[in-house]
């Protein structure tokens, strides 16, 4: 498995990754998976990436933009956060520059949603 995750640092969720994939792989061992059987999904960097029904990122946004709303109706009048408050997805759906949506508009709404939030502020309610 050398050259596998290269380029991550040496850390506890590298080498739980490493063991995983090499006890599916081993007929030798309990964990084996048969060929057939296995199904990974990975991003570039080797994570994984879940994409459907949306990305997980996506859903992170409307929820904050909803946390926000609430706490400034004002804001309502702006068409992501009043997409979020009413749970209208078909808004989001619109968005996706893979569906030919405007990449602007699509990024207002990672914007609108961490403007303002500190590294650590994003850990904290990300939880």
């Amino acid at each position: 498995m050398s050259g596998i995750l290269s380029l991550w640092n040496d850390t506890p969720a590298k080498k739980e990754i490493i063991d995983y994939v090499n006890a599916i792989t081993d007929p030798r061992s309990y964990d084996f998976v048969p060929e057939a059987e296995r199904i990974a999904i990975l991003d570039n960097d080797g994570t994984l990436w879940v994409e459907k029904p949306a990305y997980v990122q996506l859903f992170f946004s409307i929820e904050r933009l909803k946390q926000l709303a609430k706490a400034d109706p004002k804001l309502l009048n702006q068409p992501d956060f009043k997409a979020a408050a009413t749970d209208d997805m078909a808004y989001f759906a619109r968005l996706d520059p893979h569906a030919g949506g405007n990449v602007k508009e699509a990024m207002k709404v990672v914007f609108d949603s961490h403007t303002g939030m500190s590294q650590d502020d994003f850990m904290l309610i990300a939880k």
